[in-house]
């Protein structure tokens, strides 16, 4: 039985979106709405996790120490 989309990770996730339209792989698909909805829908669905990934790298680097050729320095001593 398959897990409700609010259990499914991100990874889960991004594998059923990419299980969905590879189905337009094969062939060269005429843009029926069905196709529409579903490039669409992934098209979204990849931006929204795109923004997710990139506050949570934002988050990371304003927290954590940064690597120089001097070694790991704050975000505060790099800076100058």
């Amino acid at each position: 039985m398959p897990e409700p989309a609010a259990e499914l990770t991100i990874e889960q996730k991004l594998r059923n979106l990419k299980r969905t339209i590879s189905k337009y792989k094969r062939g060269r698909p005429t843009p029926t709405p069905e196709v529409v909805v579903d490039v669409t829908k992934a098209i979204h669905e990849l931006s929204d996790h795109l923004i997710t990934l990139n506050r949570r790298i934002e988050k990371l680097e304003r927290n954590q120490k940064e690597w120089t050729t001097r070694g790991w320095v704050g975000r505060e001593s790099s800076a100058t």
